[in-house]
């Protein structure tokens, strides 16, 4: 009986943000234009329109957060 396998693997780190604020309403693009890599990600981005694009050879884990600044 085998048990406690390892999977070996390359961990690299992503981080995307904005180098400003962005105004939003309902169906807006959330778009990014600062991308903060701890390198070979294989992850390219379109700022303009907000497409990332993963390489299928790699696994991902993706996370979001979003600060949310109501006007009164």
């Amino acid at each position: 009986m085998t048990y406690n396998l390892n999977r070996l693997s390359n961990c690299s780190w992503v981080e995307y943000t904005r180098s400003s604020t962005q105004t939003i309403s309902d169906g807006s693009i959330i778009t990014f234009d600062t991308k903060r890599t701890t390198g070979g990600d294989a992850i390219s981005l379109n700022s303009s329109t907000g497409v990332l694009t993963l390489s299928s050879s790699r696994r991902y884990w993706v996370q979001a957060s979003i600060a949310v600044e109501r006007s009164s």
